[in-house]
């Protein structure tokens, strides 16, 4: 019995997220007109907090990008969520415009390894030892590719959204980024966090902007974001 109320009560909170999620994709195409992207696909899902603190989650499947929400999205304060979610749209609309040039980076990357591997067989090392030594090869350094590719989407999403949104929308992203950065835990979590450049290094990228307009959020936006501004 314990166990079904414990199963019933976290169903009880996915139920919750999937009446938010209908509010969310309203909101999710409003900010997509806004920002000249795709309307983006949203869905409900079970995010382990220690690696989507924010509870919000860009996912590609067979080339195919959505966002998914996770319970703890509704943490967020208004502010919060809005950024979040904006931030979102457009990583969603860059990963659909990068999907075909990773395939085919990912093609590059395992060729060498299968051209390698009769060779490295007809030198007599066991074919079990270098198909393992291969595809753990292939798989780290896809990963170290993966990682660049995804910082420098954020670098891109993040100016999309200071130049329309304004720059207060951008000091609240950060504010928050700086906030669950070293919530997210074991080696998921870690690496998750290494696709995301530091706060500083964001506000930096785009410290140039001076954007007079704000249009997401109170709060007053003249001038630029100065890279050490942000550090409490």
């Amino acid at each position: 019995m314990p166990q079904t109320a414990e199963r019933a009560d976290r169903w009880s909170a996915m139920d919750h997220v999937r009446v938010d999620v209908d509010r969310l994709g309203v909101r999710a195409n409003e900010l997509a007109a806004t920002l000249g992207t795709r309307s983006p696909r949203l869905k409900a899902g079970r995010l382990p907090r220690r690696w989507f603190p924010t509870g919000v989650w860009v996912r590609v499947l067979v080339g195919h990008p959505y966002i998914v929400i996770g319970p703890a999205f509704d943490e967020l304060s208004e502010n919060e969520q809005d950024g979040e979610l904006a931030h979102a749209v457009v990583h969603a609309h860059l990963l659909k415009n990068f999907a075909f040039t990773g395939s085919v980076v990912a093609a590059l990357v395992t060729l060498p390894f299968a051209v390698a591997i009769p060779s490295l067989v007809r030198s007599g090392y066991p074919l079990w030892l270098v198909g393992a030594a291969a595809i753990i090869a292939a798989y780290l350094v896809c990963f170290a590719i993966q990682a660049v590719w995804f910082r420098r989407i954020v670098f891109q999403t993040d100016r999309r959204l200071a130049e329309v949104l304004g720059l207060e929308v951008m000091r609240t992203i950060l504010d928050l980024s700086r906030r669950v950065r070293f919530e997210r835990r074991d080696l998921v979590g870690v690496y998750l966090g290494l696709c995301v450049p530091s706060e500083v290094h964001r506000a930096d990228a785009i410290s140039d902007l001076n954007v007079t307009e704000p249009k997401l959020g109170d709060g007053d936006t003249h001038g630029s974001i100065k890279p050490h501004a942000l550090e409490r």
